[in-house]
């Protein structure tokens, strides 16, 4: 079956693709569908999209070298011929699965009757089931080592198209480098020329003399402002700091003499409660002794009256 299917002929049919079975993967993938080319497949156009970028450095440089127009069309034709080539394959597998759908379709409808024994037509559909099986197993191996061939083959195309852009790249920035310096000092050396016989050197040093004297006093004035303008700040800075220290200096002893101001009078007033209380403790020892002597004249007036009267009234009893 691999053998017939290989021989044929590599045609882009539409009606060979309409037939194929929606249970098919040639029906399920775009990339294997009818009248499909390799520009239009996701493999192909990851390949071109990765390539875009170096194809518009290629632009800028465009115009440079015979050799690299050549090289750039012999890579375009390899390139054309790798599409025909990958577009040849998948009408290979579009018609390697038809056949193997169509064989499976008339199988699956074919019995024999002999009539020989009476028994009923012998149906040929589930034997050759393993067999389609296998050649449909075959067909999808082959599509799946087909893929990964091509793609190892876009991976190698891809790394020669960075390669060659990256040599090109190399060749023009070589060219610049050697062809700049060349060039730079032959300009120098013209303009040097040129400044000697008109004398730009000489206008040159005096205004150089000149301007070199202006900044000079320029940049003494600058420094002189700069310095009193430092003066006056540190002048500022000095009386703010001496007016801060005498504040704190002044509060300090202010507080200072306010704490013995407070020290003389409660000590003052401590002394004075001491002579208050000594002298009330006096008064008080005084006033008690008057009050006793007080008491006490009434009680000896009476002893003495009392006395008075007992010995004035003894010697009439004894008359």
């Amino acid at each position: 079956m691999d053998s017939a299917c290989s021989s044929v002929p590599v045609t882009s049919s539409p009606a060979a693709g309409s037939a194929t079975s929606p249970s098919s993967p040639a029906a399920a993938s775009p990339e294997y569908s009818p009248g499909s080319s390799r520009s239009s497949s996701p493999l192909f156009v990851s390949s071109v999209a990765a390539g875009d970028d170096d194809d518009d450095d290629d632009k800028n440089n465009k115009g440079r070298g015979d050799d690299d127009d050549s090289a750039a069309g012999q890579r375009e034709y390899n390139e054309q011929m790798e599409r025909e080539l990958y577009a040849a394959y998948v009408e290979i597998a579009k018609l390697r699965r038809q056949a193997v759908n169509d064989v499976s379709d008339l199988l699956g409808k074919f019995k024999i009757d002999d009539g020989r024994d009476g028994k009923p037509a012998q149906d040929l559909g589930g034997p050759a089931d393993k067999v389609i099986q296998e050649i449909r197993g075959r067909a999808e191996k082959a599509v799946q080592d087909l893929s990964s061939a091509l793609q190892d083959k876009d991976a190698r195309i891809q790394r020669l198209r960075r390669t060659l852009t990256a040599e090109r790249r190399t060749r023009l920035r070589v060219a610049k480098t050697r062809s700049q310096p060349r060039q730079q000092r032959r300009r120098r050396e013209q303009e040097v020329r040129e400044l000697v016989e008109c004398g730009f050197w000489e206008d040159q040093y005096r205004y150089d003399v000149q301007h070199t004297a202006v900044r000079l006093r320029a940049e003494a004035e600058e420094d002189r402002s700069r310095l009193e303008a430092e003066y006056q700040l540190a002048a500022s800075n000095f009386r703010q700091q001496l007016e801060s220290q005498y504040q704190l200096a002044f509060s300090s002893y202010q507080n200072q003499v306010q704490t013995e101001l407070q020290q003389v009078l409660r000590h003052i007033e401590g002394q004075y409660q001491l002579a208050f209380s000594s002298y009330q403790n006096q008064v008080q020892a005084q006033l008690q002794q008057v009050v006793q002597q007080l008491f006490q004249q009434p009680q000896q007036l009476f002893q003495q009256l009392f006395q008075q009267s007992q010995q004035s009234q003894q010697p009439h009893q004894w008359h």
